[in-house]
């Protein structure tokens, strides 16, 4: 059975590790793979690897928008493949991923009323499509470097939506005004490409609520923050574990234990 990781500079992942260790503990024989692209070379890849018998792969930055595209998915943003009757089907498990991962800090995802995002891509679109598909409406703020995705993002979500530049400034009066219930979640690529946020997390000390980096490995300098001022927080592994498992269940019909892959790190 031959699995994989779609994505571009993707070598520090995880995903081999958990989804072998999965399958051995399952009694079930497959492979896994990364498979490290540039954009040019993935259409040519999804037609090769479905001709060649492939069962399933896991998609992720910068791919998550352009697979669904490819393969026509009604969804804006798609981290999952696996065989349909006559071509791919395209699924995002980051979704529950998401809300199995901050239920583990002890407030369920539902009775947040408030979410702060750094980051407005693939995942970002996954948990605004989640919230809606299971009728949570917490009030959205979005921080973002760009405006070109907010008409998309907008489309996603039902409930109420706001839009910042990325500006530690826009930030901190938000954290300032923070409950309980607000959740900060850092959703961008940047600490794996060097930049540790340290702005953003010089206005993080007023949070009331809690914060998640959902990044893993190389976490912002907010979760570092959060944690050595008592926070609740987590990074990105439990979100990664939990979306894994999911799509074990897509490609399997059953998953290995959550505690039993986390005991791997």
């Amino acid at each position: 059975m031959q699995l994989g990781l779609l994505g571009h500079q993707i070598s520090y992942s995880l995903s081999p590790k958990i989804h072998l260790y999965s399958a051995t503990k399952l009694g079930i024989e497959a492979s896994y793979e990364l498979f490290d692209l540039n954009k040019s070379e993935v259409p040519a890849f999804l037609k090769s690897f479905w001709d060649c018998g492939g069962m399933g792969l896991n998609v992720t930055t910068p791919f998550k928008e352009l697979v669904a595209h490819e393969i026509a998915s009604p969804l804006a943003s798609i981290n999952t493949l696996y065989r349909g009757e006559n071509s791919w089907i395209g699924a995002s498990t980051d979704g529950v991923g998401f809300s199995s991962a901050v239920e583990k800090m002890g407030v369920p995802l539902k009775e947040f009323r408030e979410i702060i995002c750094l980051g407005s891509g693939g995942v970002v679109l996954a948990i605004l499509n989640f919230l809606n598909e299971n009728t949570f409406s917490p009030q959205v703020h979005i921080f973002r470097r760009k405006a070109s995705l907010d008409d998309k993002l907008r489309r996603q979500y039902a409930g109420s939506i706001k839009f910042y530049d990325f500006d530690p400034l826009l930030f901190r009066p938000l954290i300032e005004q923070s409950t309980p219930r607000t959740l900060v979640v850092q959703g961008t690529s940047a600490p794996l490409k060097g930049d540790l946020l340290e702005d953003f997390s010089q206005v993080l000390g007023p949070l009331k609520g809690s914060m998640v980096d959902l990044v893993y490995g190389k976490p912002s300098a907010l979760h570092g923050f959060a944690v050595s001022h008592q926070i609740p927080t987590q990074d990105g592994l439990p979100m990664l574990i939990e979306q894994a498992r999911a799509a074990q269940n897509l490609w399997w019909g059953r998953a290995a234990p959550y505690a039993e892959i986390k005991e791997l790190f």
